[in-house]
């Protein structure tokens, strides 16, 4: 049986929000929820602690409050809440509807520059995220657990080794930050995920860092979101579609009615911009851009041939296939459009209606409680 894990990051942009918090994140993380509420599923939200903790600091309870309040609803019915933790966070300033931050505080493993300094922060930044979800979740549910664990920015890197001891420290029994075959290195993010192990699921621990998998049962149970490297030929096959309707999009006007919620950091602001362009010349080399991608994650896009794609591709490299494995399908409310929220559903329904006895939908909750039957078994039947 495959497992897909359905989740979504939960957070605002890391740059700027073009619009109020409530159309940035509530609203279309409520229309997610109601999604899979609609199709018998639930999904798991990895909420990013630090940007709560710091607009409380800023004075904006309202925003913090209300983000509190929806990871207490998702609980409520059904769903799952995880930590998501981008660190810069606790030193962002925001200043004209700007959030600034120094680029070294963007990832865990370079919070300081000397590795027991950093290795000090980190512990107790992890411990205090399990702390606080908890506290905030468990009189809801009182067999609420913060088990599951993803970087921001997919920062596993670097000191790798400090950063998976610290989360094993702290508690967490999974993680879910690694996407198979991302290499992804700017001046905030250092990403290098070309030589870890080809499965699905192994087990994360400090003396093997994430290339040398460890004992069952001993660190973290990685959990990837899927990423498929296509061969040229393949990769025009799976992007021709989108390349086509992005290309039309642009030639009809349509995308100045599509304005991004809010931009990533590191991105420029609108006064910034390069000059216009004809629309001929923006739909050509969009075009051309889609294209030649030919790395794709699984994540609820504006493509339905794409996630079907890389979920196939991915699963096509693997060697073996266990009885089990467990791959987490990754969503950015904040990006979503009403395109991304009905390729979602029409990829969930097709698993439904066509793959039923070989995909099912759970929670990360869920797959820990699968994980820990198997190992009590192991230990009880070796």
């Amino acid at each position: 049986m495959i497992f897909i894990l359905p989740s979504a990051d939960y957070e605002f942009y890391l740059g700027q929000n073009h619009l109020p918090e409530h159309e940035v994140l509530f609203k279309p993380t409520e229309q997610l929820l109601n999604l899979y509420e609609s199709l018998g599923l639930r999904t798991t939200l990895f909420c990013d602690v630090a940007c709560i903790w710091r607009y409380r600091e800023w004075g904006k309870e309202s925003i913090a409050s209300q983000m509190e309040r929806q990871m207490v609803d998702a609980i409520t019915r059904g769903h799952d809440v995880q930590a998501h933790l981008h660190p810069h966070w606790l030193q962002t300033e925001m200043i004209n509807g700007r959030y600034l931050f120094a680029e070294k505080d963007f990832l865990l493993g370079s919070l300081r520059a000397d590795l027991d300094p950093c290795r000090q922060i980190v512990e107790q930044l992890l411990t205090r995220t399990v702390t606080y979800l908890q506290n905030l979740l468990q009189p809801m549910d009182p067999n609420y657990r913060c088990l599951a664990f993803r970087a921001g920015g997919y920062g596993l890197q670097p000191r790798e080794k400090m950063i998976l001891a610290a989360l094993i420290q702290s508690g967490f029994v999974m993680d879910s930050s690694i996407i198979p075959g991302l290499r992804h290195h700017t001046s905030t993010h250092q990403v290098d995920f070309s030589k870890v192990p080809r499965q699905a699921n192994y087990w994360l621990h400090p003396q093997g860092g994430i290339e040398d998998p460890g004992r069952e049962g001993e660190g973290l149970l990685e959990i990837p979101i899927p990423g498929y490297h296509a061969p040229p030929w393949q990769a025009w096959r799976i992007n021709l579609p989108e390349a086509l309707r992005q290309g039309a999009n642009i030639l009809l006007g349509l995308t100045k009615k599509q304005q991004p919620r809010g931009q990533p950091c590191g991105v420029a602001t609108k006064g910034h911009t390069a000059p216009e362009t004809s629309r001929l010349r923006q739909a050509y080399w969009r075009s051309r851009a889609m294209l030649n991608t030919r790395f794709h994650r699984l994540e609820a896009g504006p493509s339905l041939k794409i996630m079907e794609s890389v979920l196939e591709g991915y699963l096509a490299t693997l060697p073996h296939h266990p009885p089990s494995i467990y791959l987490s399908l990754i969503s950015h409310p904040k990006g979503m459009s009403a395109r991304h929220f009905n390729v979602l559903r029409r990829f969930h329904q097709r698993l439904q209606r066509y793959r039923r006895d070989s995909f099912r939908c759970i929670t990360f909750r869920e797959a820990w409680h699968q994980q820990a039957e198997k190992l009590r078994s192991l230990i009880t039947n070796p």
